[in-house]
């Protein structure tokens, strides 16, 4: 009940702001963030927000199946779609106009440029870098250049450490401490 409570706040909230700035619900998302301490739970508030967002027509019910190089050495696929938020769990360089991304950024799938086969495909994803958007192209699957990334609407009290968000929303738990609890609270700018 906690976590589905937190998902329809942030679906509620993203629609807010899309409407009251008149922009885009995917640069709405940009804007607003939840923060768990598990990541089970992140996995639960993820899927919860691509459902309500693929209900309401923002996410295509059509998704492409990437190659992320998970987390652990693990491969693992990952559904994406345009308008979808992830974070990447690994640096990547840029090499011949791909890559350029850094663990724990955020951004926004922007273009699925070639369909995967097995996993190995290529998207273009917008992130915001000191209040300037980039667009950066990502290959999936590549020998010797495995990236990682997965969902992004929820991430971790780690991973927001040293972000600013416009606004957050916190799932607090018996898992996390003082300590985790103060990041999760101090992250949102309004």
């Amino acid at each position: 009940l906690k976590q589905q409570a937190i998902a329809n706040s942030y679906i509620e909230k993203l629609f807010n702001i899309a409407k009251s700035e008149n922009i885009k619900v995917s640069e709405a998302a940009a804007k607003i963030g939840m923060v768990a301490y598990t990541n089970a739970e992140i996995s639960n508030l993820n899927m919860m927000v691509r459902d309500s967002l693929k209900s309401a027509g923002i996410l295509s019910n059509k998704e492409e199946r990437f190659l992320s190089g998970g987390i652990n050495g693990e491969d693992k696929m990952v559904e994406l779609s345009v308008g979808d938020r992830i974070i990447f769990k690994s640096n990547q360089f840029e090499e011949d106009g791909y890559g350029g991304v850094m663990n724990n950024e955020i951004g926004t799938i922007s273009e699925i440029i070639s369909s995967p086969i097995n996993g190995k495909g290529a998207f273009a994803v917008e992130i915001n870098r000191g209040g300037k958007v980039r667009k950066l192209f990502i290959k999936t699957g590549e020998e010797g250049r495995p990236i990682s990334f997965k969902h992004g609407y929820a991430i971790t009290c780690h991973a927001v450490q040293g972000s600013s968000i416009e606004y957050i929303l916190v799932s607090i738990d018996k898992y996390g401490g003082y300590e985790v609890i103060l990041v999760g609270l101090t992250r949102h700018i309004k």
